[in-house]
């Protein structure tokens, strides 16, 4: 089983496809595509035929193990990798805003005084459009894309719950045919995590209709390995890259995955026609010690999302090795950084009792319009 799920899972990544798309091609549900790549389950005996002649391979599924040196390309941008990251996803966009903030963008620098109609790509369980529906004005309407069904029926119960009306669909964004145009056309974090970030800023330009507003908000990777201080932590080590710009630089180019998007994202917003364009910073900054309103949660989120809760195993550790040696690293510095990684989180754990940290969003905020038409104040 564990042959087949690496197998099928590589195959389909190397062909730039989606477990949706795989899903459609061979007649199966996209869960059963997502159960044979985690290993919960087999394919039928009759499908593995077409899935070999689907991926252009001799052995049925490639039963024997890939060569160490192929590359594994990253999971982010597929649908599987963020359904089962939903705590990770909830800990870490709960502390991305100041609500003034966004307050003023939407009064004081977008300048949206009517109703307008709200499109989040890559909605996640819907985190940004939940918070912007209260501000925006009364009779807006909010609709939600994502590719993952999990997240989708989230974001549905949790806005439920509160009230809001909104729209969610479960398809993926690049292929999803739009019949209507939005006036509001947005994403969060997901433009750092897709294979072709250009192809889906397009596309979020051909949603949004003639004078519609197109905003995209990212963290910058460079700045946010800056962005967290501990103290009595070595700052120097805290901020160390060890051989990330390499993984940086791989991913890049074996599949487009863009670590500096949040920087270019401007210029690519000019290269595709957008006007009126600006760039600003999120204001957000975190300050946590012992004396403040819920510090056990942050304390806890800060281990959760760094993953120093608990010593990484030896499974965990070659895995990661090996992953980052795949994605570029030495093997000397892959080997260092998951060193540094342990040690830091050892130190964490030790100092949890009375920690007391500050963490910067990081966040880029560009956002352009259509057309060169008057809209929202302009």
């Amino acid at each position: 089983m564990k042959a087949i799920q690496l197998r099928i899972g590589t195959l389909r990544k190397q062909k730039g496809i989606s477990q949706k798309m795989l899903a459609e091609e061979i007649g199966v549900t996209p869960q059963s595509v997502s159960k044979w790549e985690t290993g919960a389950a087999l394919p039928d005996i009759g499908l593995l035929p077409e899935l070999a002649a689907f991926f252009e391979v001799d052995e049925l599924l490639g039963l024997k193990p890939l060569p160490n040196d192929a590359y594994e390309p990253s999971e982010t941008g597929l649908s599987g990798c963020w359904s089962e990251r939903m705590e990770y996803l909830k800990r870490t966009r709960s502390r991305l805003w100041n609500e003034d903030y966004f307050q003023f963008l939407i009064e004081r620098v977008w300048k949206i005084e009517t109703s307008v109609r709200v499109l989040d790509c890559g909605c996640g369980y819907g985190a940004v459009g939940l918070q912007m529906l209260p501000l925006l004005p009364e009779g807006s309407s909010y609709t939600g894309i994502d590719l993952s069904e999990r997240l989708i029926t989230e974001a549905e119960n949790t806005s439920k719950k509160m009230g809001y009306p909104a729209e969610w669909i479960y398809d993926d964004f690049i292929t999803h045919s739009f019949i209507e145009k939005y006036d509001l056309v947005m994403c969060q974090c997901v433009l750092r995590h897709v294979d072709q970030p250009f192809a889906f800023l397009k596309k979020m330009k051909e949603a949004a209709q003639d004078g519609g507003l197109v905003i995209v908000m990212e963290l910058n990777r460079e700045t946010e390995c800056d962005s967290l201080y501990i103290d009595r932590l070595d700052y120097g080590a805290l901020c160390s890259r060890n051989g990330l710009r390499k993984i940086w630089k791989t991913e890049f180019e074996r599949q487009g995955r863009d670590y500096a998007v949040a920087v270019r994202l401007p210029h690519m917003m000019k290269k595709i026609g957008l006007s009126h364009i600006e760039s600003r910073m999120n204001d957000h900054v975190q300050f946590v010690e012992g004396d403040v309103r819920d510090y056990e949660k942050a304390v806890e989120d800060l281990l959760e999302i760094n993953e120093w809760s608990e010593p990484l195993s030896e499974a965990d550790l070659k895995a990661r090795t090996d992953y980052l040696i795949n994605h570029g690293m030495s093997r000397e510095e892959a080997v260092g950084f998951c060193q540094n990684q342990q040690k830091t989180g050892g130190n964490v754990r030790l100092l949890r009792e009375n920690l007391a940290y500050t963490q910067l969003s990081s966040m880029v905020i560009t956002y352009g319009r259509k057309t060169e038409t008057v809209k929202f104040g302009y």
